[in-house]
């Protein structure tokens, strides 16, 4: 049954133009999944496919069944954020930096692509 979700999360955008990173990332999340073990994470780690665009999350919290609307908002790590999940990027993918990732905060109907929240700022579907 579809509904509404609010996720909030630390966030990557898989460049679309490197195939090779996508396709190893997605062959590791296809077969397995456990990025936590496999790559001695910190933190859990998911494959968020949105409407256009691939991402790798640390989720922080999801629920479901939440009255929110659609919206959506992003913006840069704080130095702490840095510090605390940045390490756990780096062992999956060695050449991202801090400027890769992404603090997202978002709802939405789960009856179709999650949206593709990245950019920095806000948006609005209401």
């Amino acid at each position: 049954m579809s509904g509404y979700v609010s996720k909030k999360a630390i966030r990557y955008k898989l460049n679309v133009e490197s195939s090779e990173q996508r396709e190893k990332i997605m062959d590791k999340w296809f077969d397995d999944y456990n990025f936590k073990n496999d790559y001695n994470l910190k933190h859990d780690m998911e494959y968020e496919h949105g409407e256009n665009d691939i991402y790798l999350d640390i989720p922080l919290r999801e629920t479901y069944d939440t009255i929110c609307g659609d919206f959506g908002n992003s913006r840069k790590l704080t130095e702490e954020e840095i510090k605390e999940y940045l390490d756990d990027f780096k062992k999956i993918i060695p050449t991202i930096t801090k400027e890769d990732l992404r603090y997202v905060f978002y709802c939405y109907y789960n009856g179709v692509d999650a949206p593709d929240c990245y950019e920095v700022g806000e948006w609005d579907n209401e």
